[in-house]
């Protein structure tokens, strides 16, 4: 099965990019973390149960934290060569980019959150077909993953600079 890969290469380079990465979304999944619960409503707003915690903006902190565990997988890995983290770090690629961009657009307060991330999800599985198959089969698959992502950023990023630019709430 195409989420089940070969192990990554054991050259210096990858294994200190795979800590870096790895370093650098847990550090953010805390940051933003902290930021989230520590930060204080005003106090005619606040309920007994509310403490600044806002569970909707908190999906920023899981996404940062999947992607944490998916180095996590490749540095594991790296040291004692677990099969399983190569099954859950194929996992992680084919589900980063739909949790990124639902975030993106979630954050942004933007339409179509689910349906781009619907497109990416489907350019990743057309990018586990392509990886499984052989010959001609596999330009086919190529060219449907890079179709749909063409389409799928295409959309998304003028909705993304409208908000950016124009400043819209």
């Amino acid at each position: 099965f195409p989420l089940i890969y070969e192990p990554r290469s054991e050259n210096s380079t990858s294994i200190t990019f795979d800590w870096i990465a790895f370093l650098v979304f847990i550090a953010s999944s805390l940051g933003l973390s902290l930021k989230m619960v520590s930060y204080k409503v005003e106090q005619s707003i606040q309920q007994g149960y509310f403490f600044g915690y806002n569970e909707a903006r908190m999906i920023c902190v899981y996404v940062n934290l999947f992607c944490a565990m998916g180095y996590w997988a490749r540095v594991s890995a790296h040291a004692g060569g677990a099969d399983g983290a190569f099954c859950y770090a194929g996992l992680e690629n084919l589900l980063t980019g739909p949790m990124m961009i639902i975030d993106l657009l979630w954050a942004l307060n933007l339409p179509y959150k689910f349906s781009h991330g619907a497109g990416l999800l489907s350019c990743g599985v057309a990018a586990c077909f392509m990886s499984s198959t052989e010959g001609s089969a596999r330009y086919m698959w190529f060219s449907a993953a890079l179709l749909l992502l063409t389409v799928t950023w295409g959309s998304a990023l003028p909705l993304v600079m409208a908000r950016l630019v124009g400043g819209d709430d």
